[in-house]
């Protein structure tokens, strides 16, 4: 038998968004709309994630965490779309955090993924953002 060539964080992060999408609900989405779609990315290029540090400062010590754990949320975001998979922003940003803690060796409690779902919907835009028409809208 030979041995893994994969670094034991690579296997353990596997697991965890295998674990991540089997307990998210989700569905596969076979037929493409027939007209073009338009994406718009408001976190980080409208929204100040910088909002979230504190948060990850109170559960890891250090707010730089949040970095990481953005980078990851992104790149498990966009893989469950390419994939076709449609999986909750909120619940993947928890399970994230939840890999992230697993990862670190930081457990990570319920209130404090509440706490992080709360933050996200709760991000102030950028100052040279705040202007835009559909921030006065409500």
């Amino acid at each position: 038998m030979r041995p893994s060539l994969e670094r034991p964080d690579r296997r353990r992060r596997e697991r965890l968004l295998e674990r991540m999408v089997s307990d998210q609900p989700h569905s596969r989405t076979m037929v493409m709309p027939h007209r073009p779609i338009q994406v718009f990315d408001v976190n980080e290029t409208l929204l100040d994630l910088d909002h979230l540090c504190p948060l990850f400062h109170d559960i890891f010590g250090d707010g730089s965490v949040m970095r990481e754990w953005f980078g990851q949320l992104i790149l498990y975001s966009q893989t469950l779309t390419i994939s076709g998979l449609r999986s909750d922003f909120g619940a993947l940003a928890v399970a994230v955090l939840r890999m992230t803690g697993e990862i670190r060796g930081v457990a990570t409690s319920e209130a404090e993924g509440c706490a992080l779902r709360q933050a996200i919907g709760s991000m102030p835009a950028h100052p040279d953002a705040a202007w835009a028409p559909w921030s006065r809208m409500g």
